[in-house]
C-alpha cells in the first residue's frame, strides 16, 4: 500500500467517553454485595439499566457493531477444551470464552439464555480443570495467564450473577472454584497480577476492607513499573508485555475497573499519563518494534491482531483515557501492524466495550522528541515509519529485568534498528556466545562505557539531567550516578535533525573522569549487523544492517561509525545478540581512550544511510584539548568538537569554549550553533554572531530562535541588527546594550529564546509585501547617491540606492502578508524606544525603520550573501 494512503487513516478507536458507565461506588457507597437478592442492579462494569445504551451503539454500523458481531461469532465458535495443550493456553481460552459471552449476553438479549448457559458451563468445566491441574506450580505460566483469566471470569460471572437462569447452586460452585483460583495466584512476584485478582474478588464479594487493602497493594505494584517521570523500568519489552498486552490484563486493566467504581486516581495521574505516553510514543520504534533496553527483543510490538484481523489489545484501545497524546501515539502503533486503509475494529470483549473510546477526527501521530527523567527519545520530524529515532537511557530506578546500561543508547533509521543492546533470550537463559550474566549483568553487552575494565556496580544511574528538543540540534545529558564505582560518566547525545538538504545523524560526546587519574576508558558499540567492516583502522567502521539476519523492511540500511576522537586502540570483538529464537552472532567495537589529562572527552559520529540517503563525508579535526569532526554534505558543513571545557578553541576563525560545540555553515555562512556547558561562541564575522556568558550555559541558536539552559547567570547575545530579546515570550530587561549585542540575566532553568531586530527591508511601498511594485520603486530611485529614503528604494537606509538595495529586494521578494504580522511584537521597553529615537534623529527625509521579528528568509546565510 502506498505510504500516503496507509497513514492517512484517521484515528477511530480513541476518544469518546462511554456515557453509559456511571461510577458505582464501593461498600457503604452503594455496591451490592454477594447475596443481594435477584433483581438487584449493581454490577462491576455496567448496570442493567445501561444495557439499552450499549445495544443502541451496537446497532450502528462501525466498530461497535463489529464488536457485537465478533462477540457472537466467538461465542458460537469457542468453548473450553480440557485437551488444549499448555496451562497458559487453557487459561487464555477460558478468558476469551468468558469475555465474549458476557458481551454477547448484554448486546444480544434475544439469545441471552444461550450466553448465560455458555458462561456457566465453561466456567464450571474450565475452572475445575485449571484449579485441579495447577498443583502449586510457581512458573509464570501458572500465574499471569491465570490472573488474566480470573479477571475476565469475575466480570463474566458478575454480568449473570442475578439472572434467574443461573441457579444458586451453580453460582456457588463457580464462586468456590474462583476462590480457589484466586488464592493459587502468587503475590510475591509479577506485580500487580496477584494483587489485582484478590482485590477484584473482594470487590465482587463485597469485602470492603479486603478490597481496599489489596487495591492499595495493586496501586503500589502498578506504579512500581514506572520511574517518577513515567519511564517503564523493566524496559520496552515489558512495557508491552505487562502494560499493553491482552495476555496480562490483570496487571494493566484493573485500574479501569477502579475508575468505573469511582476511584478517579489513574487516568488523571501524571505518572501514568507520562508513562502511557512513553509506552506508545517512545518505547517502540516508528515502525512499531521495541528498542532493546533491558530484557528486550527487537521484535516486541504494542499491538496484537486476532485471526479475524481485529485489534486484540484492550490496553492500547483506551490509551487516550490518559491523554490525547497517548491515544494518538497508540493509534500510530496500531497502524504499523494494520497495513490497512480503513480503521481496525477491536475484538468483541466486554472490557473493550466498557473502556475503549470511539470515533473522532483526531489523527494518529508519530511522537516528537521528548526528554523524560530517565530517558531521552529523539525522533525525526516527519510522520513516517522510516523516520530516524534513538534513545538515551539513564535509569533512576531498576529491577530484575533491567541491565547494566547506565547511559546506554539505541538507534534506528529507515525502518531498521541500527544500534542495539544485549537483548533477551528468556529469564535466566544465555544465548550462543552470550551467557545470562553477560546479557543481564555486564555493562560491556550494552552501548555504554566502563573505566579500567571494571563492570558497572549498579543498574541504577543518575537520570537525564538536562536536555532540549524541538531544534535543528536536539540534546540530552545522562549521568552515570552510582553505576560506576571508580569514576563518573556524563554522556551527551545530540541528534542532528535532517535540514538544509542534509541528512540526519547522531553525535555522542562522552565525558569520563576516573577517580584514579590515568586509568583507561572503554566505550562499546553494538551495531545491529553480524559483521563490522573496518574502513579506516581506529577511525571508521561500516555495518550493513540489511545484510544481517534481522530486517523489517526493504531499505538497504547501513550504519557508519566514525571515531572522531582518536582512541589509543580499538578491537573488533564478537558476541551473540540475544533475541529468543532470532538470536544471532555479531561483531561489536571496543574503543579504548587515555585519561592523561584527567578525563577522557570523546566524540563519536553515527551516520545512517540507505539507497535514498547518502552518508556524509567525515574528517577528524583538532585544536588543543578539542577533538572532533567535520561532517560535509554538499554545501552544508557541520563542525562538531568536544573537550573538558577548560580552554578556548579556534577552528578557521570561529572561537568557542565548551564541553560540546557543534555549528553548521551553509555556503560558508553560519546557519546555527550549539554549545554545551560553555561560555563563548564567536563566528568570527565582522558583524558577530554568538554569545558570551559569565557562567557555563548550554545554548542553541538558529537565526532568531533557540534555547538556553542556565545556572543563573548573565549572558550577552551577539547578532547583527539585534534590538531586543524575548525570554520565554517575555521581553528581557537589558543590563547593557549596543549595536548588535545585548546583555541580560538568565534565571536558573531551561528557557526559550527569541531575538528581535531592527533590520532593513525591501518593502519600499510599505504595503506589507515585497513584490514587483517594490522593484519599480528601487528602479526609479537607482542612482541616487545622497538623501535617499525607503520609498526611493534605499533598503539599508545609507542614503543611496544601489545594487546592495537591489540584493535586499531579491532576498525579500515573495514575502507577502507576513511583514505586517511581524510588526506585532510585544511592547518595547524604554531602552528600545531610546534606540529608535536615536536612529530616527540620524535619518534624513523622514526615513522609517521597522522593528519586527527576523523572518526565516532573512537568516544569517541570507544576510551574509547580500
Amino acid at each position: 500500500m502506498p505510504l500516503k494512503s496507509r497513514f492517512a487513516v484517521q484515528r477511530s478507536l480513541f476518544s469518546i467517553r462511554p456515557y453509559w458507565v456511571f461510577p458505582c461506588l464501593l461498600g457503604s457507597f452503594g455496591l451490592a454485595f454477594s447475596g443481594t437478592p435477584a433483581g438487584a442492579q449493581s454490577h462491576i462494569l455496567v448496570q442493567e439499566s445501561e444495557y439499552a445504551n450499549w445495544q443502541s451503539l451496537a446497532s450502528q454500523p462501525g466498530i461497535w457493531q463489529d464488536m457485537k458481531a465478533d462477540a457472537i461469532i466467538s461465542s458460537n465458535s469457542l468453548s473450553y477444551d480440557t485437551g488444549i495443550s499448555g496451562f497458559g493456553e487453557r487459561n487464555y481460552r477460558l478468558r476469551d470464552v468468558a469475555s465474549t459471552n458476557a458481551l454477547a449476553y448484554i448486546l444480544d438479549p434475544a439469545n441471552r439464555s444461550t450466553y448465560l448457559q455458555r458462561i456457566r458451563d465453561n466456567l464450571l468445566v474450565g475452572l475445575q480443570d485449571i484449579t485441579s491441574t495447577h498443583n502449586g506450580n510457581t512458573a509464570w505460566e501458572y500465574h499471569v495467564p491465570m490472573g488474566g483469566m480470573i479477571y475476565d471470569a469475575i466480570l463474566a460471572l458478575d454480568v449473570i450473577r442475578y439472572d434467574p437462569g443461573l441457579s444458586t447452586a451453580n453460582r456457588n460452585q463457580i464462586e468456590s472454584y474462583l476462590d480457589t483460583a484466586v488464592n493459587l495466584v502468587r503475590t510475591s512476584v509479577w506485580h500487580p497480577n496477584g494483587q489485582t485478582v484478590r482485590s477484584m474478588w473482594d470487590l465482587y464479594q463485597g469485602d470492603t476492607s479486603g478490597f481496599l487493602s489489596w487495591k492499595n497493594s495493586h496501586d503500589s505494584g502498578l506504579l512500581s513499573q514506572f520511574t517518577a517521570g513515567g519511564v517503564v523500568i523493566p524496559g520496552p519489552n515489558y512495557a508491552a508485555a505487562r502494560l499493553s498486552s491482552v495476555y496480562a490484563q490483570a496487571k494493566s486493566m484493573y485500574l479501569d475497573v477502579l475508575e468505573i467504581q469511582g476511584y478517579q486516581e489513574y487516568y488523571s495521574n501524571p505518572e501514568l499519563q507520562n508513562g502511557y505516553e512513553y509506552i506508545y510514543g517512545y518505547s517502540h520504534s516508528p515502525f512499531g518494534r521495541g528498542l532493546t533496553f533491558g530484557d528486550a527483543v527487537d521484535y516486541s510490538v504494542l499491538y496484537a491482531f486476532s485471526s479475524s484481523g481485529l485489534v486484540d489489545n484492550p490496553p492500547i484501545l483506551r490509551a487516550d483515557r490518559f491523554s490525547e497524546e497517548a491515544g494518538k501515539y497508540a493509534a500510530w502503533q496500531i497502524l504499523q501492524g494494520g497495513f490497512t486503509s480503513s480503521p481496525r475494529s477491536p475484538r468483541g470483549r466486554i472490557i473493550n466495550y466498557a473502556t475503549m473510546t470511539g470515533p473522532t477526527t483526531t489523527e494518529y501521530e508519530l511522537a516528537p522528541s521528548r526528554i523524560f527523567d530517565a530517558y531521552a527519545g529523539f525522533i525525526e520530524n516527519r510522520q513516517s515509519p522510516n523516520a530516524l529515532f534513538g534513545g538515551l537511557l539513564s535509569l533512576t530506578e531498576s529491577e530484575a529485568h533491567s541491565h547494566k546500561e547506565a547511559n546506554a543508547i539505541a538507534l534506528g533509521a529507515y525502518g531498521e534498528h541500527v544500534l542495539r543492546n544485549a537483548g533477551y533470550n528468556g529469564w535466566g537463559n544465555g544465548s550462543g556466545l552470550a551467557s545470562w550474566n553477560w546479557i543481564n549483568n555486564t555493562a560491556e553487552s550494552g552501548n555504554t562505557v566502563i573505566i579500567n575494565g571494571a563492570n558497572h556496580v549498579s543498574k541504577t544511574s543518575g537520570g537525564i539531567v538536562k536536555g532540549m528538543v524541538g531544534n535543528a540540534v536536539e540534546f540530552a545529558r545522562g549521568d552515570s550516578g552510582n553505576a560506576l564505582s571508580n569514576g563518573e560518566h556524563l554522556r551527551d547525545m545530540l541528534f542532528i535533525q535532517p535540514g538544509n538538504g542534509a541528512e540526519g545523524y547522531w553525535l555522542i560526546a562522552d565525558h569520563v573522569t576516573p577517580i584514579t587519574p590515568g586509568q583507561p576508558v572503554q566505550a562499546f558499540w553494538h551495531p545491529n549487523a553480524d559483521t563490522l567492516q573496518t574502513l579506516t583502522a581506529n577511525q571508521k567502521y561500516l555495518s550493513d544492517v540489511t545484510d544481517g539476519p534481522r530486517n523489517y523492511g526493504t531499505n538497504q540500511v547501513k550504519l557508519t561509525t566514525f571515531l572522531a576522537t582518536p582512541p589509543v586502540s580499538t578491537q573488533v570483538k564478537r558476541t551473540t545478540l540475544a533475541n529468543r529464537s532470532y538470536s544471532f552472532d555479531a561483531d561489536y567495537l571496543a574503543a579504548t581512550y587515555h585519561t592523561s589529562t584527567g578525563s577522557a572527552d570523546t566524540l563519536t559520529v553515527f551516520f545512517p544511510s540507505d539507497q535514498d540517503h547518502d552518508t556524509g563525508g567525515m574528517a577528524r579535526i583538532a585544536y588543543g584539548l578539542y577533538t572532533g569532526a567535520t561532517v560535509t554534505q554538499g554545501n552544508v558543513v557541520d563542525t562538531a568538537l568536544t573537550s573538558n571545557g577548560n580552554g578556548t578553541g579556534n577552528i578557521s576563525g570561529v572561537s568557542f569554549r565548551g564541553e560540546d560545540v557543534v555549528y553548521r555553515t551553509v555556503d560558508n555562512a553560519l546557519e546555527w550553533y550549539f554549545v554545551g556547558e560553555g561560555n563563548i561562541f564567536n563566528d568570527g564575522a565582522a558583524q558577530r554572531s554568538g554569545f558570551q556568558s559569565t557562567l557555563d550555559v548550554t545554548v542553541f541558536l538558529d537565526s532568531n530562535q533557540g534555547n538556553i539552559i542556565s545556572p543563573g547567570t548573565n549572558i550577552t547575545i551577539y547578532e547583527p541588527d539585534l534590538s531586543s530579546i524575548l525570554l520565554d515570550a517575555q521581553m528581557v530587561t537589558p543590563i547593557a546594550q549596543g549595536s548588535g549585542w545585548l546583555s541580560f540575566f538568565v534565571p536558573v532553568g531551561s528557557h526559550d529564546l527569541e531575538l528581535l531586530s531592527i533590520r532593513p527591508t525591501a518593502d519600499f511601498d510599505e504595503d506589507d509585501d515585497v513584490d514587483s511594485f517594490d522593484f519599480l520603486s528601487w528602479q526609479r530611485g537607482f542612482g541616487i547617491t545622497t538623501g535617499a529614503d525607503l520609498s526611493d528604494g534605499d533598503s539599508n537606509l545609507d542614503g543611496d540606492v544601489d545594487t546592495e538595495d537591489y540584493g535586499r529586494w531579491q532576498s525579500d521578494f515573495g514575502l507577502q502578508n507576513q511583514l505586517a504580522a511581524q510588526n506585532a511584537v510585544p511592547e518595547p521597553d524604554s531602552a528600545f524606544y531610546m534606540l529608535i529615537g536615536l536612529l530616527a534623529a540620524l535619518i534624513l527625509n523622514d526615513r522609517r525603520y521597522r522593528a519586527h521579528r527576523i523572518h526565516p528568509a532573512h537568516s544569517r546565510r541570507a544576510r551574509s550573501t547580500n
